[in-house]
């Protein structure tokens, strides 16, 4: 019992000790950039950010730390316009096993091109993905009360979740436009948390989500607004080979060229419940929800 006592003692002190060095890094009146103040910062330190245009893009590194704004998203922009490499044009990184300590909170997001990757690793096939915030390789950061609005790139404009679990609460994801799939967020092998987010106003053409896409995962879908958005297959969201749960939602006036105005479900088995989906138009089938091969249940 002592040496049990005593090994609690020990643990409880270093974590003491860890919460009394955290750290808080000023931007920019310690730190000209985002970046250099992520540079410094280790586990545990917050990287505090003033008002303003900062036209960069970031990378967390792997580490726990918490990057934020003063004021909140309206006044502090991060602007990915001008990555140093046309290949890497997401404006936010998580790719490096970042876990739920690595938090991004408070900005608008906007301008990101995306990042050119492998997306289907059966078939080789590679394209940009991730145009405001990229998340892949098994990393499973906290997005939460950002604006991550008007970026563009062929897969996730908004967000792309590649091989990874973040979870993305309070954010407004809007006029995001995507080449292929996922105008808001493209999610494959990801089972993302998505709460309380707005997601308006994102379109895919003739691709597929223009609100979210998801191919293969669980990703938890709860209590969004998603209106407004365009897209060939899935006008607000497309699902192929998901197993998840869509509840208490409100969809409307999401488009689909083709089918599923609201919800478009392919081989898939989801849970589909309490959710609020009206006013949704497909000119082909399902102006609400188009489901095509697999189980579902609804409520």
């Amino acid at each position: 019992m002592k040496r049990f006592t005593t090994s609690v003692c020990l643990a409880l002190v270093v974590a003491v000790v860890s919460y009394a060095t955290a750290t808080i890094l000023h931007v920019p009146s310690e730190y000209p950039t985002i970046q250099l103040g992520i540079n410094a910062a280790v586990d545990g330190d917050t990287v505090l950010v003033a008002p303003g245009t900062y036209v960069e893009n970031i990378n967390f590194l792997g580490k726990a730390i918490v990057v934020t704004s003063e004021a909140g998203a309206e006044s502090t922009i991060i602007d990915g316009s001008a990555p140093a490499h046309p290949d890497s044009g997401s404006v936010v990184y998580f790719v490096s096993g970042e876990d739920s300590n690595s938090i991004i909170s408070g900005f608008t997001i906007t301008s990101g091109s995306g990042t050119y990757m492998e997306i289907y690793p059966s078939y080789s096939y590679w394209a940009y993905c991730g145009g405001g915030i990229l998340c892949a390789g098994g990393s499973n950061p906290l997005i939460s009360d950002n604006i991550v609005m008007e970026n563009v790139c062929a897969y996730g404009a908004g967000i792309g979740c590649h091989y990874s679990d973040p979870r993305v609460l309070g954010n407004v994801i809007i006029l995001n436009t995507a080449d292929d799939h996922g105008g808001g967020l493209f999610c494959y092998h990801a089972n993302t948390w998505l709460e309380s987010n707005m997601i308006a106003d994102c379109n895919t053409g003739h691709g597929r989500g223009g609100g979210v896409h998801i191919q293969w995962g669980t990703a938890t879908i709860v209590g969004n607004t998603i209106v407004g958005n365009v897209g060939g297959l899935g006008g607000g969201i497309f699902a192929s080979h998901y197993y998840g749960l869509i509840e208490g939602n409100h969809m409307a006036y999401n488009l689909a060229q083709a089918r599923g105005g609201g919800i478009w479900a392919r081989w898939s088995d989801p849970h589909i419940r309490h959710n609020i989906i009206e006013r949704n138009v497909a000119p082909s089938d399902g102006g609400g929800i188009y489901c095509d091969g697999g189980g579902h249940s609804g409520e």
